[in-house]
């Protein structure tokens, strides 16, 4: 996990991570869209590798990848 010190994070940078943001049509198509193709993805994990902590894990980390997904198009457009 990173690490951030003061130097490299100011606090107008840090507020942008915790607020709202008010979806555009454009961006909210376009979460849909990457969602939609996240979920295959998932889908296909489940259905070809064995359950257990392996898999419990990729699917973790899928769903982490959509909430970065997310806070990349929310917060930088």
């Amino acid at each position: 996990m990173a690490t951030y010190t003061s130097d490299e994070v100011t606090r107008s940078q840090l507020a942008s991570r915790f607020d709202y943001y008010n979806l555009k049509p454009a961006m909210a198509g376009r979460l849909m869209g990457l969602r939609k193709q996240l979920g295959a993805m998932a889908n296909l994990i489940l259905s070809e590798t064995p359950p257990g902590y392996e898999q419990a894990n990729a699917l973790q980390k899928l769903e982490e990848c959509s909430f970065w997904v997310d806070a990349a198009i929310q917060r930088n457009e």
